[in-house]
């Protein structure tokens, strides 16, 4: 991130800013206290659900009533994840966003029976999978935000942790799942608007090079569908959760990034609008969730792309 600064010329360097997050409803539809889950405290000049494509969320009943258990307001997640800022995080789910502590479990293959288009950019193939494109998106649970960049903001990030089902079994294929970070206006140097992903240019997906915690009988590293992951994070971060074991091939897990932080350039003054979605791609099996928390601003110009950072 960008050097810390005196943001509201008050003589302290970047003081850290009450929380917002606490006294939320872990399954509120309420889109705007999902935006104070992430730590937006201020600057949300609106929000709302969206599918993939930034439509409309289903108005049948029981597919909006799925949709909406595909977003919750959690306090952890598993044994080790926990908030990066305040006391809440936003998980999104092409599954469900509930975990033991929230009454329910991260589903495997809860098919939600709805689609919608990709985001502007998809369907398109991972470099590191080239000629396999994915097709329709199903299940999709996405928010939007309108966003005021304060006056003296150049730039800003946010963390996120994605977990897949489809590691290790279902690499490079055309059932691939999505976290999409997709960002109007452009931010410069972005042909689809989509900020999140990897040295590569991979979209956040089973096919990036940030998968890096997971486990197999001889690993680390392991190799799985042919490609050579070293899985240096083992199950520290899929302890306790849903993702820990593969049911069906003992001593394999299943997959996740272990904690990233996306930045991007802003331009003072101005208003943005960001859309945050996880989906599945092809079928409604196989599902894919991600944590999104610790928005930041920052007074001085950030470096732009998606690091590793470690656990707080």
């Amino acid at each position: 991130p960008a050097k810390p600064v005196d943001e509201d010329c008050n003589n302290l360097i970047d003081e850290k800013p009450a929380s917002c997050d606490t006294g939320l409803a872990f399954d509120s539809n309420d889109p705007i206290e999902a935006t104070k889950a992430i730590g937006m405290c201020k600057f949300v000049k609106s929000a709302k659900w969206v599918l993939a494509d930034g439509s409309d969320i289903p108005t049948d009943a029981t597919q909006l009533a799925n949709f909406h258990l595909g977003h919750g307001i959690l306090s952890k997640f598993g044994t080790n994840n926990k908030p990066q800022e305040g006391s809440t995080m936003l998980m999104l789910s092409s599954g469900t966003a509930r975990d033991a502590n929230t009454g329910g479990s991260v589903y495997r293959n809860f098919d939600k029976n709805y689609t919608s288009n990709a985001p502007y950019g998809f369907p398109k193939a991972s470099p590191a999978c080239p000629g396999v494109t994915t097709r329709l998106p199903h299940d999709a649970a996405g928010i939007q935000i309108e966003v005021n960049v304060p006056t003296n903001a150049q730039s800003a990030s946010f963390d996120f942790q994605f977990f897949t089902y489809e590691w290790s079994r279902f690499i490079c294929q055309q059932f691939n799942d999505f976290f999409v970070a997709h960002v109007e206006p452009f931010p410069k140097g972005q042909t689809d608007g989509n900020i999140a992903y990897d040295g590569n240019g991979n979209p956040i997906s089973v096919n990036n090079a940030f998968i890096n915690a997971c486990a197999c009988p001889s690993g680390p590293p392991c190799s799985a569908s042919g490609i050579d992951f070293a899985c240096a994070l083992g199950n520290t971060y899929l302890a306790g959760t849903p993702f820990a074991m593969d049911t069906a091939l003992p001593g394999w897990s299943h997959g996740s990034t272990g904690w990233l932080r996306t930045t991007m350039a802003v331009t003072p003054g101005s208003t943005f609008r960001i859309r945050l979605v996880t989906y599945d791609s092809s079928d409604g099996k196989l599902d894919s969730s991600t944590l999104i928390d610790n928005w930041q601003w920052y007074g001085t110009p950030g470096m732009a792309g998606t690091i590793d950072i470690p656990p707080n």
